[in-house]
Formats: C-alpha cells, sequence, structure tokens
C-alpha cells in the first residue's frame, strides 16, 4: 500500500483457503469477518507459526497485519531521543510537532489509508481493527472518526487518559502519543465513548505505561 506521498506501508494479506462473506448489512448483524491488525510488535510477532494472522485465517477470516510508521521495518534504530523514557519514537514525535502536525495524526492517516484498502479489497462495508501499543491511539481516532468504516475496535496496552499525564510527574513512553492543545477540546475517554459498545479495551496503560489495576488489584480488561 501506498501513502499519498508515495511511500509504502508494509503489509501482509492472508485469506482463507475458502473465503467467507464479507458484506455486513448492519451493525445489529453479525460482525465482519475482515479483520486489520495494527500491533507494536511488527509483522515478525505476526508472521511466526502461532502469530495471530495464522490464528484468524483458520477461523476464515480475511486479515492483513501492516506496519505504520514507526513501528516494525520503519522504527528508529540507534539511541533514544534524550531520555530511553521518552520512547523510541518521542524523536520523531517532535519532529512532527515543530512541522505543525502531531505524529498521532500521521499514523492516524496511516491507518485511515490501510482501512479503506483493505475494505475496497475484500468488498467489505466494513472491517474490524486490532491495535496495540503505539498504533492503539491512532487507531482509535480513526474508528471514532470512521463509524461507517470501523465495525469493531479491539485495544490492547493503550493509554486510559491524557487527563493522567498531567498528574504523572515522570511518563514513559508517552511522546509519541500526544496530541498538542488537544485536553482543552477531548480526552481519550471522549474517543471512546463515541464507539459504545464497538470498542474492547485490554489491558489500559497508566502513564507509566503500566497495566492499569482494579481494586482488588487484577489487571483491567484482561
Amino acid at each position: 500500500m501506498k501513502r499519498e506521498d508515495g511511500t509504502w506501508i508494509p503489509g501482509v494479506l492472508a485469506e482463507p483457503s475458502i473465503r467467507p462473506d464479507t458484506k455486513v448489512t448492519s451493525r445489529s448483524s453479525e460482525t465482519t469477518n475482515v479483520t486489520c491488525l495494527l500491533l507494536e510488535e511488527g509483522l515478525s510477532a505476526c508472521l511466526n507459526p502461532e502469530g495471530e494472522i495464522l490464528r484468524r485465517a483458520l477461523v476464515g477470516q480475511i486479515v492483513l497485519a501492516v506496519e505504520i510508521r514507526g513501528i516494525g521495518q520503519t522504527a528508529p534504530s540507534g539511541k533514544h531521543w534524550y531520555n530511553e523514557r521518552f520512547g523510541i519514537n518521542g524523536g520523531n514525535a517532535m519532529i512532527a510537532y515543530l512541522l505543525g502536525k502531531s505524529l498521532v495524526g500521521l499514523r492516524s492517516e496511516d491507518c485511515l489509508v490501510v482501512a479503506r484498502w483493505l475494505a475496497q479489497q475484500t468488498g467489505s462495508q466494513t472491517i474490524n481493527m486490532v491495535a496495540s501499543g503505539e498504533a492503539a491511539i491512532p487507531a482509535l481516532h480513526v474508528a471514532a472518526l470512521e463509524p461507517g468504516l470501523i465495525n469493531k475496535l479491539e485495544l490492547r496496552r493503550c493509554l486510559e487518559s491524557w487527563s493522567e499525564l498531567t498528574h504523572t510527574p515522570l511518563s514513559v513512553n508517552q511522546v509519541a502519543g500526544l496530541v498538542h492543545a488537544a485536553l482543552p477540546v477531548y480526552d481519550l475517554p471522549d474517543l471512546a465513548a463515541l464507539l459504545g459498545d464497538r470498542l474492547t479495551m485490554k489491558e489500559p496503560l497508566d502513564g507509566r505505561g503500566r497495566p492499569k489495576l482494579s481494586e482488588s488489584g487484577t489487571v483491567l480488561g484482561d
């Protein structure tokens, strides 16, 4: 897949031997069998014999796994920007900010390009999306803004709210997930509310990148 600027988005498309019916006529009908994977672990984790691509294809799903910018093959190498706690994409996020953009916005564009391509390629009206880690916040934006395209969204290890960062003195690996001046307008839970039961959250994270715990001490969404 190509972005508008001509750069490629690495991806792998897997189809079951018997292609399923991908059309969904309404939200109340059975969910679509077309899934897009946007995993922070990258394609290598998806492609191993026990990876998610094979597991989903074996149960009849059409699966597209991609690496949006800054993940997998396009992840930065070398030293971290200033400090390891800013994450490997902290420098990329700052460059985007200096150019008047956000890495979240740029990655959301990647997610949207991929989702539209997959729907067109399969003839499906809607697709499901699964995103983890740094890919989760961009995917949340796309699903909230394109309800006619994203049927179900599953987020894994996603920051629960930007507001939490305001009272986390030493946040860890959050720079890549920030949108400048967003909080006066909206927060991540506002986007989640737009999705309602279309959203599943697994292992939401606090500002230090640790799993949120329930009152009983168990991991939320596990």
